[in-house]
């Protein structure tokens, strides 16, 4: 079984469809015999540029271990029943910390190059 994370980005006021969403969802990967190691709730965030005439979104991250095959069915269900949902990213960890999130290292990497910026800017 191979392990994926899995971002999805609902249009804005839907928060209750969000809830239904991951009702929904939730036992499909139980049906599915899915493990799922990690669901995060990122909020509403703002784009840089719109997306389908949207300025905000809300961001569900989740983690998760299935076989391969089973991917197309998540992307076919992401795909046709929701028409709520503006975009989707499913990523393929490859022997990674599987506690860890990948956005955190960008995070964390953006803040070290921002320090040597500003201590070259000192000295």
């Amino acid at each position: 079984m191979k392990i994926y994370e899995l971002i999805i980005i609902f249009k804005p006021k839907n928060k209750i469809f969000i809830l239904k969403f991951l009702n929904i969802f939730k036992n499909k990967l139980i049906y599915y015999k899915f493990t799922l190691f990690n669901l995060e709730n990122w909020g509403l965030i703002k784009f840089n540029y719109k997306i389908k005439e949207n300025n905000k979104g809300s961001f569900l991250f989740l983690r998760f271990s299935c076989e391969n095959f089973l991917i197309n069915k998540i992307k076919e269900y992401l795909r046709l029943n929701n028409i709520f949902i503006l975009r989707y990213f499913i990523l393929k960890l490859n022997k990674i910390n599987h506690n860890l999130n990948i956005f955190y290292f960008k995070k964390r990497l953006k803040k070290k190059n921002e320090f040597k910026k500003n201590f070259k800017k000192k000295n």
